[in-house]
């Protein structure tokens, strides 16, 4: 070890990049007014924030302290003046002094309770999750050892292929995958290789079709490496009882309107470029020359009215007319200074156009409906995923995802009943009512959209979907990126 100036070695060496990083400068200084008082025999009372009483008021103290010791003892090397707080270290091994000074002291340090001896552990089989199925966590519920992002990574890197496809599907969390595992151990032979997905991402799937966004996932053969498409639609599922729909909504579509604004999505192309202010596009658009043709339509709002406007839309006239628009702008471009203003102008409308024939052309090629954008039918995830377990004492223990289901299923029913029981239900009442339903189909998608997100009993926020599938404890990173497995020893 490295030894002081009056030949002690020193017990303990820190590595400084742990300082900046927990952000505790503190500790620098409780370690050089540690050694003054030893030298001097005193014990200190500090009041944290005591910068309030004057700049630099702790440096101070513990630079005076340490002069005094100097001092006081006749050890010069406690209190240097070219390096205030810091002194020369010998190396151990061979007696040379180190290049720079270094911080000694002698702070408070205290030994954690995070041991090895209690923590390491072997499992060979336990209990899985209900919901992910892969191996617990903890020691006392025998669970599995975590391979979390880092080490795919690492053996991503080192391109073992066959080890990472074994940690990530035999030893976590495919079933089918793990029950040949047995049988081909217990009978003997070949172990076969899994051809489909784990759970994780079969509950990613249903998750992300809960929030009304369809996949198909396709699997690679190894013979021949052509792509199969393995199409699993929400039709199918529900035909197979995996997932259920709720009812459509009477005249009531999922998007979120612009409250007290009326849409002029109807007669957006007619306009010159785009009109930024309201003040500016309402005398145009009664001023247009098409208006006697939606004189005798009603200005609505809300999803209803954008999903009406969505349904008129020809994709390939769009595509057409902003071909049209576009040539034409290109024609009339202008390189003089004088008209620099204009040709910003133009250039935007014209990387606008290019932006519209694009998305025009994807909605074609993939067979895409504009409409289909609002949300009319609200997908629900199976129940398996999103279990009830009943504890001790009788209580239930449920997902929030339930409770989120729960007030969208009672306010779809009240609206319905407003719609078709009482007739006579003044249509404020109804408005109001349908601006309830889709406050609550928010807050299942992504609670908190709104402002303030929905709380529990006990001021807990509740988990919608988007929570679920988001951030560092969302599904891709907890459950796919890196997952829980099987292992024989861990610590």
């Amino acid at each position: 070890m490295p030894y002081l100036q009056d030949g002690r070695p020193v017990d303990m060496v820190f590595n400084p990049l742990g300082v900046p990083s927990r952000m505790n400068v503190g500790q620098l200084l409780e370690c050089s007014l540690g050694l003054a008082g030893s030298k001097l025999n005193r014990h200190y009372r500090i009041a944290p924030f005591d910068e309030r009483y004057e700049q630099e008021a702790s440096r101070k103290l513990v630079f005076s302290e340490l002069y005094e010791a100097s001092k006081e003892t006749s050890n010069p090397w406690i209190f240097e003046p070219e390096y205030p707080g810091k002194s020369g270290l010998f190396d151990g091994r061979t007696g040379n002094p180190f290049e720079q000074p270094v911080i000694i002291g002698k702070p408070y340090i205290l030994k954690l309770i995070h041991q090895v001896d209690d923590k390491i552990h072997g499992r060979s089989t336990g209990h899985y999750a209900l919901v992910t199925q892969q191996p617990l966590k903890g020691r006392a519920k025998q669970g599995g050892q975590r391979v979390g992002e880092m080490e795919v990574w690492a053996l991503e890197g080192f391109g073992v292929a066959h080890i990472l496809q074994e940690m990530l599907t035999y030893k976590s969390d495919h079933i089918k995958a793990r029950q040949e595992v047995l049988e081909t151990t217990i009978i003997g032979g070949t172990i076969p290789k899994p051809v489909d997905a784990p759970e994780s991402f079969r509950l990613l799937v249903r998750e992300l079709r809960s929030l009304a966004l369809e996949l198909n996932h396709f699997l690679v053969s190894e013979k021949d490496f052509q792509m199969q498409r393995k199409e699993e639609t929400l039709m199918s599922d529900f035909q197979r009882g995996r997932s259920i729909l709720i009812g459509s909504y009477p005249n009531l579509s999922f998007a979120r309107p612009v409250v007290k604004k009326p849409t002029f999505l109807r007669l957006r192309g007619s306009f010159e470029y785009e009109i930024q202010s309201w003040k500016y596009s309402i005398p145009p658009f009664f001023a247009t020359q098409g208006f006697d043709t939606f004189r005798t339509r009603e200005i609505s709002n809300g999803a209803g009215a954008i999903r009406e406007q969505l349904v008129d839309l020809d994709l390939r006239i769009i595509m057409d007319s902003s071909l049209v628009e576009w040539k034409e702008l290109g024609e009339e471009g202008s390189t003089d200074n004088e008209n620099e203003w204009e040709d910003r102008k133009v250039g935007r409308r014209k990387n606008f156009l290019v932006r519209r024939m694009e998305l025009a052309k994807h909605f074609i090629q993939t067979n895409i409906q504009p409409e289909w954008m609002v949300l009319c039918l609200l997908p629900v995830l199976p129940p398996e995923l999103r279990p009830i377990i009943q504890i001790d004492g009788g209580k239930l223990m449920s997902s929030d995802i339930n409770e989120l289901y729960r007030r969208v299923i009672y306010r779809n029913n009240t609206l319905i009943d407003l719609l078709t029981i009482s007739r006579s239900t003044p249509g404020e009442f109804v408005m109001s009512q349908e601006n309830l339903v889709q406050e609550a189909v928010d807050t299942l998608l992504d609670n908190g959209l709104h402002g303030q997100p929905m709380r529990d009993g006990q001021n807990k926020v509740y988990k919608s979907f988007s929570d679920l599938i988001e951030g560092k404890e969302g599904r891709f990173r907890a459950t796919l990126l890196g997952k829980r497995i099987t292992s024989n020893t861990t610590t």
